[in-house]
């Protein structure tokens, strides 16, 4: 574990000295961050790798594999879905602007996505829990000051998913 953390925190480090020279990281920084977020919703983001992943190698996987679905697929496709097709927006203190259709995406493709972990790993997990789990995903995202969803979301979806099973 402590070789993923120090690779995860060399790789991150590393990042923003070399997009401050070189176009293509700083493109690659904006291709995954929509633009706004700048390296922290990036550095979360392997953070919350390099957290999960050594607890779900040493005991029960879905917990954390849920969170990590959650990230990689709700919130990823929550963001596309948002900046496409969002529409209706809302704002809660703290946090940044969301939009409606965004967070709905959030919710239903962090539920498939946590089903299909689920499956994948032979673990019997019911449709309401994976939408339980979705729902707690897109409050996480909805509720994170800016560039920490990368952080609340694999926290708030693995909290839950280890008190429920």
């Amino acid at each position: 574990p402590s070789a993923i953390t120090s690779l995860a925190a060399l790789t991150t480090g590393s990042m923003p000295l070399l997009a401050s020279r070189s176009g293509a990281a700083a493109a690659f920084r904006d291709s995954v961050s929509g633009g706004d977020e700048g390296w922290m919703g990036l550095i979360l983001y392997t953070l919350a790798f390099a957290v999960l992943t050594p607890i779900g190698l040493r005991g029960e996987p879905f917990p954390p594999a849920a969170g990590l679905a959650a990230l990689c697929f709700g919130d990823g496709i929550g963001g596309a879905v948002g900046r496409r097709f969002g529409r209706h927006s809302f704002a809660i203190p703290g946090a940044k602007t969301k939009s409606v259709e965004g967070t709905v995406a959030v919710a239903i493709s962090s539920a498939a996505a946590i089903a299909a972990v689920a499956a994948g790993l032979g673990r019997p997990v019911g449709l309401a829990t994976c939408a339980l789990l979705g729902v707690v995903a897109a409050a996480g995202e909805a509720l994170s000051p800016r560039s920490s969803d990368n952080l609340f979301v694999p926290a708030s979806v693995f909290a839950v998913a280890l008190a429920l099973t």
